[in-house]
């Protein structure tokens, strides 16, 4: 469901001093010429961290939009739980969408994967692609009322990605086998708690025999998604969406 929600506008934490805040760059040309805000004005902003602040401006410009802070508080509609979605990267713009969605469903951070199968036009080289991915969070980060920004790293190996294991309360594995349990069936020994989820989710040719066996050595636990294949992309925002419902996180 889509609701009608006031603007948000981002300012990450180093725009936010003594009690004022600083839009540059695309926040402030938002806020100057497409929702026309002028000196006098109170703009909701968030600083990406959890917090909401009330800014009332008290300079516009084309070079920026300065304000002062009125009133703040913690937003309430981000997840307690942590969870990292490690994502292969699908061909064309599809992880667009995967940064997209899982942001709005209450992803705290992403990771675009690259696998054995994966087959990708990304430069793993080039921070453009990251900085994009970066924008394409905030904007949904703002779009469904979160104050929370979730991280997008750069294209990451597998093998790095099950390096990060150890960090997590519980990290699962997509798979299209069906003789493995579900989300529900892993997720269900977790008691109530601020826990940590890495998911791992592999390209349209899935993990390779070796990746699933180093996942296994690394305490990674397999789990499917039923007996309907879904493309890559889809079975990121599922597994996303099942594991936050079975946190509690999603009504």
């Amino acid at each position: 469901m889509r609701l009608t929600m006031v603007p948000t506008f981002y300012a990450p934490p180093e725009q936010i001093a003594n009690g004022r805040v600083a839009l540059t760059g695309d926040e402030a040309h938002h806020a100057v010429h497409v929702l026309r805000r002028r000196v006098g004005d109170v703009i909701t902003v968030v600083d990406g961290q959890g917090m909401e602040l009330d800014v009332r401006v008290t300079r516009c410009s084309s070079f920026g939009v300065d304000g002062e802070i009125v009133g703040k508080r913690r937003r309430p509609r981000d997840p307690i739980a942590f969870v990292t979605l490690a994502q292969a990267i699908p061909k064309g713009q599809r992880i667009d969408v995967v940064i997209e969605k899982a942001t709005e469903i209450g992803v705290s951070a992403i990771i675009p994967m690259m696998t054995a199968r994966t087959v990708s036009d990304v430069d793993p080289s080039s921070p453009h692609r990251t900085a994009r991915w970066q924008a394409i969070a905030t904007s949904a980060m703002k779009q469904s009322g979160r104050a929370i920004l979730p991280q997008v790293s750069p294209p990451t190996e597998f093998a790095s990605v099950l390096e990060l294991v150890p960090d997590y309360t519980i990290a699962l594995l997509a798979t299209p086998k069906e003789r493995v349990r579900t989300p529900t069936k892993a997720l269900a020994r977790l008691r109530p708690g601020k826990h940590r989820v890495l998911i791992l989710v592999g390209p349209e040719g899935d993990f390779s025999a070796d990746e699933v066996a180093q996942a296994t050595v690394a305490a990674v636990e397999p789990v499917t998604l039923g007996p309907r294949l879904l493309r890559a992309e889809t079975a990121g925002i599922v597994l996303v969406a099942l594991v936050l419902h079975e946190l509690g996180e999603l009504a």
